[in-house]
């Protein structure tokens, strides 16, 4: 077999269209790497969060019904017993989040992972259900800041996954 060689200006060019090629196109997807303990929803994969800030559960303070009622759900859910979707409302900077991220805290050892998703990711909901379907760990999918109405198309896919 016969050996071409490229004068060094066409490989200087190839190497610039390839260099410009591999900005535009997407990441390759990896698998998940099972090992973090949290996760963001981003171009379609799972990205791993290695170490998220460390919230405990009892330094949120004047929400201890709320913290009640979240634990015993989220113990529920660990222990493999009926578990409910949760929805958490409330004004900004009255911890809806923190108790989440503190849930994760608190959990983490008994197999609790969290994955965090974008309110216009929400019909991808099932996408992250076929990756997550088979694993021992049991995660919690969250979104903050969730707001819409009743004609947005993420409103009907969340009500479509959640029914």
């Amino acid at each position: 077999m016969a050996t071409i060689e490229l004068p060094d200006t066409i490989l200087q060019s190839l190497s610039q269209v390839l260099a410009q090629l591999h900005q535009t196109l997407p990441s390759l997807k990896q698998e998940p790497d099972f090992s973090a303990p949290a996760f963001k929803w981003q171009n379609k994969q799972l990205i791993p969060i290695f170490h998220p800030k460390k919230i405990d559960l009892d330094d949120l303070k004047g929400i201890e019904r709320q913290k009640a009622k979240v634990i015993q759900n989220t113990l529920q859910f660990l222990n493999g017993l009926p578990a409910n979707d949760v929805l958490l409302t409330g004004s900004r900077g009255t911890g809806k989040s923190s108790i989440v991220r503190a849930l994760l805290s608190q959990y983490q050892n008994q197999g609790l992972r969290l994955i965090e998703i974008e309110r216009d990711d929400l019909s991808e909901l099932p996408e992250i259900q076929k990756i997550i379907q088979n694993r021992p760990e049991k995660f919690i999918v969250y979104c903050d800041d969730l707001a819409f109405n009743a004609e947005d198309e993420n409103y009907r896919s969340l009500k479509s996954v959640l029914d």
